[in-house]
């Protein structure tokens, strides 16, 4: 159940309920009030048999989830009752002082301009697809609570107020070394939550500090950069790959555009920042004057056989 900020149709929403047995309550950039959730909990709730909770609810939602629950018999099931959590004092600082571990295995990368530009979509396309050709692969994704799609969440010491930027970067560079050797994958797929700087003043997007630390932690083999479908030229693409070479010590090797923009009217106020869904022969029209290194939805194919390409060239030089 994603959270719509205006409510929504409830009737539209539950439309297709009939024969669903399981409700995924997912985390959300939108808000709605307590009362639109338990009206959509009543009306979700009457034909299904579990909830399945991968997202923080306040005290009162999960009191009111538990209590229209029982009144319907269904089985809320967390998703860290089926999952567990890593022992995250294993990814403390190690070794001698705050070194980084090496990674062997080829790192994907995807970051993107902010929330909402299908990071976690491209995460799990890619991973798909290079499962499909015979890889093996460890994601980790730039969602959190996601870890029953078979995939690693974004771990949760990274959001924890008792560490200090260098303890955090130590943490992750150590979490995806011991995930080398527990997964042993020919190829990770990692995400990047939020975006890299501040949109403006009042939408500051976390300052890009999740993107601050992952990206002193490990470094990318091929890195992938989402935007939204914006009008924009090409030397905003230039630009883009300058800031992120010299503030992160990146280059990007594609470009992956998602079919959301950013309400513009909503980026100078305090409230959460809206964002359109657009079609997607809206995004393939408005992006195939590009040309080469732009890649949506229909092209995964092709950004994966771009991917593939660029870490056996690297190979290749090793070898050389």
């Amino acid at each position: 159940m994603n959270k719509s900020e205006k409510g929504g149709n409830i009737q539209q929403i539950g439309s297709n309920i009939k024969g669903i047995e399981l409700l995924w309550i997912v985390k959300s950039t939108n808000k709605i009030t307590l009362e639109e959730f338990e009206k959509r909990l009543i009306f979700l709730t009457q034909d299904i048999k579990s909830i399945l909770v991968s997202r923080k609810l306040s005290a009162e939602e999960f009191d009111k989830l538990e209590e229209i629950a029982k009144t319907n018999s269904v089985r809320i099931i967390e998703e860290k009752d089926i999952i567990g959590a890593l022992p995250e004092q294993s990814f403390e600082e190690s070794g001698v002082g705050y070194a980084l571990k090496d990674i062997e295995i080829p790192i994907v990368m995807i970051a993107g301009a902010g929330e909402n530009c299908n990071k976690f979509e491209l995460e799990l396309l890619i991973a798909n697809k290079l499962k499909e050709i015979g890889y093996k692969v460890s994601v980790v994704t730039s969602r959190s609570y996601v870890n029953c799609l078979g995939v690693h969440s974004f771990p949760t010491f990274m959001f924890q107020s008792l560490k200090d930027e260098s303890e955090k970067i130590i943490a992750y560079n150590n979490y995806i070394k011991y995930l080398s050797e527990m997964d042993k994958p020919d190829i990770f797929v990692l995400g990047v939550p939020g975006g890299i700087l501040p949109i403006t003043r009042r939408q500051p997007e976390h300052f890009g500090v999740s993107a601050f630390e992952v990206f002193n932690s490990v470094k990318p083999d091929y890195m992938i950069f989402n935007l939204y479908n914006a009008d924009v030229e090409s030397k905003y693409l230039s630009e883009i790959k300058m800031l992120m070479r010299y503030r992160f010590d990146v280059d990007i090797d594609a470009f992956y555009i998602s079919n959301y923009i950013q309400d513009g009217l909503s980026l100078n106020t305090y409230m959460p920042i809206k964002y359109i869904r657009q079609e997607q022969h809206d995004v393939e029209e408005k992006w195939q004057k590009f040309g080469e290194g732009i890649y949506y939805k229909s092209k995964i194919a092709l950004l994966v056989e771009n991917l593939i390409q660029t870490l056996n060239g690297y190979k290749e030089i090793e070898i050389l």
